[in-house]
This record gives structure tokens, sequence and C-alpha cells, in this order.
């Protein structure tokens, strides 16, 4: 360190303590790819049917999703599945409801890393947006239910 609260930077330059690093480099080291999360709100849906989807978020075709969390808040128990399309295929998760309130998670690498969200290929059938779903799995929602999923997402340019 030298005098006045600097360190000695790699090529002679100086680098002040508690200055700022770069936004890229924070956004790749914090989330393993450089990408900036948002999250998406869902619609609350009222004593929905076991099926119904509640959950619908689309991913445009030149750009792979990531999912790096979820809120899902409910006035019941019940089991939510929760679908995404990765171009040829589509991987699922299903997240218990333990008792009414909120589950909330997120992760420092995206739930679906393996198998991004993507868009239907065309050897598949055509060039579609990638979708997330989520439906209900257990039980219909009782009478005055509700239901909102959110999730935590990051979308990446495909290459």
């Amino acid at each position: 360190m030298v005098p006045g609260g600097y360190f000695p930077r790699g090529s002679g330059g100086l680098m002040a303590i508690g200055g700022t690093i770069d936004d890229g480099g924070a956004r790749l080291l914090r989330y393993g790819r450089d990408v900036e999360l948002s999250w998406v709100y869902g619609t609350e849906f009222t004593a929905p049917s076991a099926g119904d989807l509640i959950y619908e978020e689309f991913v445009d075709v030149d750009k792979y999703g990531y999912i790096y969390g979820y809120d899902i808040s409910s006035t019941e128990d019940n089991l939510v599945l929760l679908i995404w399309s990765t171009g040829s295929s589509n991987e699922s998760m299903l997240i218990p409801l333990q008792s009414k309130g909120t589950t909330y998670q997120t992760l420092p690498i995206a739930l679906n890393e393996g198998s991004p969200v993507s868009y239907t290929d065309s050897t598949y059938g055509g060039s579609d947006p990638g979708y997330i779903l989520a439906t209900l799995m257990e039980k219909d929602g009782s009478a005055g239910s509700k239901y909102q999923i959110s999730l935590l997402m990051g979308e990446v340019p495909r290459l």
C-alpha cells in the first residue's frame, strides 16, 4: 500500500480502496456468466384446478433463458410442476408447497444450468420461442385459494 490509501495496480496504475469494480465482471463472478437477472412476476390465480396453467413466460428465439430462483405464494399446500422447453425436449421440476405462505429460493447457479430454456429447433418442428410453464399437480385449489409464481430469470444471447 502506498500513502493515501492506494494499492499498486498491475502496470503501475493505482486503484483506490473502495473503488468500483467492473460491473460486467461482478455479474460474471456472481452468476457464472455475464447476465443481468430480473424478477418476472406471474398473475395471481384464484382457486385454479389441478392441471391448470398458472404461469407462462417466453424467451426470445435468439436467447437462452436461465432460472435463478422462484417465489411461489399460495394459501394452501399443493405441488407445482415447473416445465421449460430446451429445444428438443421439455424438462421439469416438481416444487412442493408444504403449507400456505411463500416458498422462496434464489441460487448462485441456474437451476436449469445444463438445459436452458431454448426455442424449438426447426429439426423438431419449428422455431417457436422457448417457454416456461407451471401447473398445479396434486389437487384443485379450494374455494378462495390464491396462487402466484414469480421467477428470477436471466437471458443470454445464443451464439
